[in-house]
């Protein structure tokens, strides 16, 4: 039998061609969509957080600390009240938008409140050389951390007054004047003095990643804001917050005497109410029920003079051993930034003469 011919090589057809291609095409596109969410994420990612208790030092005259106001209910009806508020001031007197879109801007404000403000923030007055206090504060952001460092960074190149410099592998934004900024990762600190922004990063490094514990000078209880005072400081803002001409003092018989320190907590519970609540702390309790009455007098004469703003306050005090504990409730919140807008709107509102 004769042996049929061999048959003749198989070519290769286009579809291992295109098969072959449409796999690098997809790998191509999962590296560019991979790409782009990496910029994203760098992007808007806050970075590493510190701390922010850890930038008060022992010897701290004084700290201020503002939780996630995002997170609670009060605090952000009355931030997205406020914003909203700007943003139908700022469109004047033109033709006023649909409800839809007011409700649509009501929740852009809301995501944009929530977005930019900080985490946790701690603001501390340390003292200088002299003894002076000095604010540092330390805020950690949420997010666009990178692309606000590199657009400050870039404007302060053309700025002569200004200069940088790096401590502990963070640059250093010296403005030229006595204010600094530090982009530390994900915290941002801002300094009032040249004394108080290198110790303040030094602490923050030094501080262990998780949170830190409760300041034991602090008020106990769950605040918006929450603070202490030590004994000058405290006495200074007593002084100038509750002195008046109906409320004076001698200076030889000083109504605060035995001051010790003053601890407080502002509670926003509504877009109209807050709470503020004060424990004043004495040597003895003869030194509390002594100045008492001073304080209850304060608190009464600041209520009046909260009246013209648009605010009504509520005042109660009680003595508790070596401490006087009161309780300012605050309403007509919105009153008051009305007022503020309509005083601020008068001006530009002013026709011009002919």
């Amino acid at each position: 039998m004769t042996p049929l011919p061999a048959a003749p090589p198989r070519r290769a057809g286009w579809g291992g061609v295109l098969i072959g291609c449409a796999i690098v095409g997809g790998l191509a596109i999962l590296a560019g969509i991979a790409a782009v969410a990496f910029g994203v994420y760098w992007l808007t990612s806050a970075g590493r957080h510190y701390p922010t208790a850890a930038v008060a030092s022992p010897q701290s005259k004084g700290t201020v600390r503002v939780g996630d106001l995002a997170g609670d209910a009060g605090a952000r009806a009355l931030l997205t009240r406020l914003f909203t508020r700007m943003q139908e001031v700022g469109q004047g007197d033109g033709p006023k938008l649909p409800e839809w879109m007011r409700n649509l801007q009501a929740y852009q404000a809301r995501q944009g409140i929530s977005q930019w403000l900080p985490r946790e923030a701690t603001l501390s007055m340390e003292p200088d050389a002299e003894g002076v206090p000095r604010i540092v504060l330390a805020a950690n952001m949420k997010g666009f951390v990178r692309p606000i460092r590199m657009a400050v960074t870039q404007a302060m190149k053309g700025d002569r007054k200004s200069s940088i410099t790096r401590h502990g592998g963070h640059e250093v934004l010296n403005f030229g004047t006595d204010t600094s900024l530090c982009f530390m990762d994900g915290t941002l600190v801002v300094s009032y003095h040249p004394s108080t922004m290198v110790p303040a990063l030094d602490r923050l490094a030094a501080a262990s990643a998780s949170p830190s514990p409760s300041d034991a000078r602090a008020l106990p209880g769950r605040w918006d804001l929450s603070g202490w005072l030590d004994e000058e400081t405290g006495t200074g803002v007593l002084l100038g917050l509750l002195a008046s001409p109906e409320n004076t003092f001698s200076s030889a018989d000083p109504p605060l005497r035995g001051l010790w320190d003053v601890r407080f907590g502002i509670d926003i519970e509504s877009e109209n109410d807050a709470k503020v609540t004060a424990e004043v702390a004495f040597d003895d309790a003869a030194s509390a029920a002594g100045a008492q009455p001073w304080l209850a007098q304060g608190l009464a004469d600041l209520g009046t003079r909260m009246e013209p703003s648009g605010l009504s306050a509520t005042a109660t005090d009680a003595v508790d051993g070596d401490r006087v504990r009161f309780e300012l409730k605050v309403s007509g919140l919105q009153n008051a930034f009305e007022q503020l807008l309509r005083a601020q709107e008068q001006p530009r509102r002013r026709p011009t003469p002919r």
